[in-house]
C-alpha cells in the first residue's frame, strides 16, 4: 500500500498544504487529520471543517490547498467528504462559497434547505448560518471561499450562474500547485487578488439594482488587490480597470468610511508586512518597491501610521523566537 504524506507550509496568514491518506477503515490517519486541522483554521470569523461521512469506509483521499484571511482554495480527490462551515464567536462577514465540479457529484445542506450542486452554482451563507457540502463518490472537486465584504451584494442561498473561467480555474491551481515548496508569498498573493477579483466579477451578476454602489465597492478592493504594487495606482486607475468615471467611483464610496486612497494604502501596507515576514534578507527599499510604495521614507512614514511601528521594528517582532 503507498504511504500516506501530509505537508504544510504557513507563510504570515497564508497556508498552503498537501495530503494524501491511503488508510482503510473509518477514521483517517493521525497525520491527515493534524495537517487538516491547521490548515483549515477559521477565516476572517469562519470555521472550516472537513470529515468523513458517519460509518464511511475509507480507501483513500488526496487533498491540497491554500488559505489565507480572506480565501480558501481546496482540490479534493477521493472517497465522500464532508466540508462544514459555520460561524465562529465574534464579528464576521458573509462568507460566499463557490464550488465548481470538475467530476463527480456535490449537494448542499444548510439552514434554507438542501439541493445538488453544479459546475458554477454559488452558494451564499448568511453570517448567522451554516452549510455542509457533500462530496460523494467525488473524482475531483475545486472548491473557492471567500468572505464577502459587502454582506448586502449577494442574496444568501444557492445561485446559478456562470462557471468561473478557465483562467479562473488556472489561478486557484497556482495557488495549490506546487504542493508545499517553494511558497513564493508575493506571486500568491497576487494570484488570490486576481481570483478574488475574478469570483467578485462572477457574484456581481446577481447583484440587485440597489446594492450598486456596493458592488462597484466590492469590485474596486479586488482590483486594488491585483494592483497595490504599482506606485502610480490611483482612483482613476481603479474607475478606468472598473470601466467607469472617477466621479462615479467615488459617489459609490460616499457616506461609507472608505475611500479608495485609503485601500490603496492599507492593502500596500498589508502586502510589505507579509513580504517583512517571508523575506527577511529583502532589504527595506526592496520591500517598499515591491508593496508599491514610492521609497523607503515613503514607506517608513506610512507603515508606521497603520502599523504603530517602523517596518524593521516590525519585522523583528515577527522573526524573534
Amino acid at each position: 500500500m503507498p504511504s500516506c504524506t501530509a505537508d504544510i507550509v504557513e507563510v504570515g496568514a497564508a497556508v498552503r498544504w498537501y495530503e494524501t491518506c491511503h488508510c482503510r477503515g473509518t477514521d483517517p490517519c493521525p497525520d491527515w487529520l493534524n495537517v487538516s486541522m491547521r490548515a483549515l483554521h477559521p477565516m476572517d470569523g469562519w470555521a472550516v471543517e472537513m470529515h468523513e461521512p458517519d460509518g464511511a469506509e475509507v480507501a483513500g483521499r488526496h487533498l491540497r490547498g491554500y488559505r489565507s484571511a480572506q480565501l480558501l482554495v481546496a482540490r479534493y480527490s477521493g472517497d465522500p467528504v464532508t466540508l462544514t462551515m459555520y460561524p465562529t464567536k465574534g464579528p464576521h462577514r458573509q462568507v460566499a462559497m463557490t464550488v465548481y465540479l470538475a467530476e463527480g457529484s456535490a449537494r448542499v445542506v444548510g439552514d434554507g434547505g438542501a439541493a445538488d450542486l453544479h459546475p458554477g452554482d454559488l452558494v451564499v451563507v448568511p453570517p448567522d448560518g451554516f452549510c455542509a457540502i457533500h462530496f460523494n463518490e467525488v473524482s475531483s472537486v475545486l472548491l473557492i471561499g471567500l468572505p464577502h465584504p459587502e454582506p448586502d451584494l449577494v442574496r444568501p442561498g444557492l445561485h446559478r450562474l456562470v462557471p468561473l473561467a478557465d483562467a479562473g480555474r488556472a489561478l486557484a491551481d497556482a495557488l495549490v500547485e506546487p504542493p508545499v515548496q517553494p511558497f513564493d508569498v508575493v506571486a500568491a498573493g497576487w494570484a488570490e487578488g486576481a481570483l478574488r477579483e475574478l469570483v467578485m466579477g462572477v457574484m456581481a451578476v446577481d447583484a440587485a439594482p440597489a446594492d450598486r454602489r456596493a458592488e462597484v465597492r466590492a469590485r474596486a478592493r479586488a482590483h486594488v488587490d491585483v494592483h497595490f504594487a504599482d506606485p502610480t495606482l490611483s482612483a482613476p486607475d481603479v474607475a478606468l480597470g472598473l470601466g467607469m468615471s472617477v466621479r462615479s467611483l467615488h459617489e459609490a464610496f460616499a457616506g461609507s468610511d472608505e475611500t479608495v486612497a485609503r485601500i490603496i494604502r492599507a492593502r500596500r501596507v498589508i502586502g510589505a508586512k507579509a513580504l517583512l515576514a517571508a523575506r527577511p534578507n529583502l532589504n527595506l527599499a526592496g520591500v517598499a518597491r515591491r508593496s508599491g510604495f514610492g521609497g523607503p521614507d515613503q514607506f517608513r512614514r506610512v507603515f508606521r501610521a497603520e502599523v504603530g511601528c517602523l517596518p524593521g521594528e516590525y519585522r523583528a517582532g515577527t522573526l524573534a523566537p
